[in-house]
């Protein structure tokens, strides 16, 4: 899989690197750098959406060479990430479930101050919410920050690229609630 990403990554990430070093009009004072040192640096960036769409292609089509690459990545899809990676606290949480009347927003309304306490102290970054889920004692061997980290990331509403901008980094109360949910499915699932 390591290989399948840096194939993706790299070819983008040369063509990113020319354009900019071409812009600068200027030369690294070492020289040209390893292949080593490019391929860790290109491990140290993030995906972007096009990249991590043709690692899952490839993965596919790795794993199921004989089909065509749609029923390929239909049942990598159905396979491998439905069963094995969107599992709770990972899976899809409803959109608007505060809005619907039940069990849900029952909970969140007679907690409310609690919640809204909790959420001015802890979802003001991400440092302050993995400090939560230590404080919860959560963090264990299975479930470790980096889950944490997923947990505030999915809880965060995408934002379209055109309009990336230095917004706040923590959470509304709205995503405080849904990743406060997402916790509370890691709780339930590690009680004895």
């Amino acid at each position: 899989v390591q290989q399948i990403i840096i194939r993706a990554v790299q070819p983008a990430r040369q063509r990113e690197d020319q354009a900019a070093a071409i812009k600068a009009g200027k030369q690294s004072l070492k020289g040209k750098p390893t292949k080593q040192e490019q391929r860790k640096e290109a491990e140290t960036l993030p995906l972007s959406r096009p990249q991590f769409l043709e690692v899952l292609l490839r993965a596919a089509l790795v794993l199921d060479s004989r089909a065509s690459v749609a029923d390929a990545f239909k049942s990598f899809a159905d396979r491998i990430i439905t069963r094995r990676v969107m599992l709770p606290p990972l899976s899809p949480f409803p959109r608007g479930l505060t809005l619907v009347e039940g069990e849900y927003q029952d909970t969140l309304l007679a907690r409310r101050k609690t919640i809204r306490e909790a959420w001015e102290r802890f979802g003001c970054s991400l440092n302050a919410f993995k400090a939560m889920a230590q404080l919860l004692k959560l963090c264990d061997r299975s479930f470790t920050a980096k889950h944490v980290q997923s947990i505030f990331a999915l809880a965060k509403r995408p934002t379209p690229e055109c309009r990336a901008s230095r917004g706040r980094p923590g959470l509304s109360y709205e995503e405080f609630c849904e990743a406060l949910t997402r916790l509370a499915l890691v709780w339930r699932r590690t009680a004895p």
